[in-house]
């Protein structure tokens, strides 16, 4: 009896260790898997059934647990929705094109492309490819590009590689103005009227810059979400001239994305430039006068950067023309991995665009102009300094803080107080369908929002004392000497009449 008793104890145990330790097994990864696919698919008529399924399946009080695996997620997420639509042949370069909306966007514009697939490359079945996605430069074609920069032999058989037919062409944008109309001989109408302008393409104003970021994003989606297996963790931008600043702006607005971004000239200047500071560039000087103001550019760049930022000499060894050589740019391209975590991590929010950082989201700022965050976790505390922020909302899981415990949250060096914050599948589900991710292995599994911070101090009141004070004595002596000039005046008048 005592050994039976013994043999339960044990058996019970290791249920509750193996239920504590949930790790996501693969028959639960397919599972997931097919239900983002279905989601992801913007043409299945089941997409909100599967998400319900997802939702119920994961809030189960023992698959919660399995939200901690952060990273596992992130996999799954990254690589769900492939369906291997256009099947691509190996070892080619191939022409093809893509709608926007393929993407759910309600245009119907076109764009080409050029993509050349590994010779090992199986589709959906296979493990998941690094990707380099590049931007030519201004009237420069795909298929030429793909042919001057990326002829390497090597990188060609381990990179999925593809270069957009970008046109740089004007943008119609919509626009508002007041039109005063005359009714009568006294009566003015005032009435504001929309019309749109012509105006030259640009990848730092809006909103020619959201424009453009709509159809990067919606190629980004399409290569890496839709029709190729791509490791989310090995995304390359490349860009030339004015293609290099398109990837450099693109980048800075969502750095964690990407594992590193190649630049062939360019002049690119961004109030949000900073938040390259984790992402490793690699910048090729002979192209650097390609585009006024470049040379300044990159220096900036190379002073921000620091270690991370390379320079890729002339020569063989970092060219990817050549179908043997380019050994110095093979060996960058190896080691360039997303790191999706930067701790601790600066976001910088300028005013005329609205970007996100990856776990804090700036609301509202006291003034116009840039506003910033750094934002830095320890051992049980999460530390947020900021600059001229009102409100954001703080987004959170276990790789920035173990959600098991209790954290305490300090915000310019004020301690608001310990919180301890369940893991939610609702949240987690909510940031991936409702939310428009801003990374497609971005998980979330808890989130406290509108988190306030109070304005700065007015002057201080015994300075305003003192003003008044000062203000105060100086009417006094402006009085007493205009009583003095009144009173010499009537002594004059006096004497005269003496």
């Amino acid at each position: 009896m005592k050994r039976l008793i013994g043999a339960i104890a044990v058996l019970v145990v290791l249920v509750m260790v193996t239920t504590a330790t949930a790790k996501l097994s693969r028959g639960d990864q397919s599972k997931i898997r097919k239900w983002l696919a279905v989601w992801f698919d913007t043409g299945d008529k089941n997409r909100e059934e599967a998400r319900a399924e997802l939702t119920a399946f994961l809030s189960h009080k023992r698959k919660i647990k399995e939200l901690k695996e952060v990273e596992a997620l992130a996999e799954i997420v990254g690589g769900s929705a492939n369906r291997d639509a256009l099947r691509p042949r190996q070892g080619v370069v191939t022409s093809q094109q893509w709608a926007l909306k393929d993407q759910g966007i309600d245009s119907s514009e076109k764009f080409p492309f050029v993509v050349s697939v590994p010779k090992k490359y199986s589709g959906t079945g296979s493990e998941p490819w690094p990707m380099i996605l590049c931007l030519p430069d201004k009237g420069e074609k795909a298929e030429d590009y793909m042919e001057k920069y990326w002829n390497n032999s090597a990188i060609r058989n381990e990179y999925l590689i593809f270069v957009l037919g970008f046109e740089y062409r004007d943008v119609k944008v919509k626009k508002q103005r007041t039109v005063e109309e005359k009714k009568g001989d006294d009566e003015i109408r005032v009435r504001i009227e929309d019309y749109e302008e012509t105006v030259p393409f640009s990848w730092t104003e809006r909103p020619q810059y959201m424009h453009a970021l709509v159809r990067f994003w919606g190629s980004m989606a399409k290569f890496q979400k839709n029709d190729y297996k791509v490791d989310p963790n090995r995304i390359i931008l490349d860009g030339h001239g004015f293609g290099a600043d398109g990837v450099l702006n693109y980048a800075a607005g969502s750095a964690w994305r990407f594992a590193g971004v190649i630049l062939r000239g360019g002049s690119a200047e961004s109030p949000i430039l900073s938040n390259l500071a984790h992402l490793p560039i690699l910048s090729y000087p002979e192209d650097s006068g390609t585009s006024e103001g470049s040379e300044a550019a990159h220096a900036k760049l190379k002073a921000a950067q620091g270690d991370n930022y390379a320079v890729a000499d002339a020569g063989a060894e970092w060219s990817g023309a050549a179908a043997d050589g380019g050994a110095k740019l093979h060996e960058w391209l190896g080691k360039a991995r997303r790191n999706r975590y930067p701790v601790p991590s600066k976001w910088v929010k300028d005013a005329p665009a609205n970007y996100t950082g990856y776990w804090l989201s700036i609301n509202k700022s006291f003034v116009e102009g840039p506003s910033e965050a750094t934002i830095d976790a320890a051992k049980g505390k999460i530390e947020i300094t900021t600059v001229n922020v009102a409100s954001f909302d703080l987004y959170l899981n276990d790789l920035l803080v173990n959600l098991d415990k209790e954290f305490e949250l300090i915000v310019n060096g004020e301690s608001r107080g310990k919180f301890k914050k369940e893991r939610s599948a609702v949240e987690f589900i909510s940031h991936l369908m409702n939310k428009a991710p801003r990374d497609l292995g971005c998980v979330f599994t808890a989130e406290m929002l509108e988190i306030e911070i109070a304005p700065p101090p007015a002057k201080d009141d015994g300075d305003a004392g003192d003003g008044k004070a000062k203000d105060g004595e100086k009417k006094d002596g402006e009085k007493k000497d205009a009583e003095k000039k009144d009173g010499e005046k009537k002594d004059s008048k006096k004497k005269a009449g003496d």
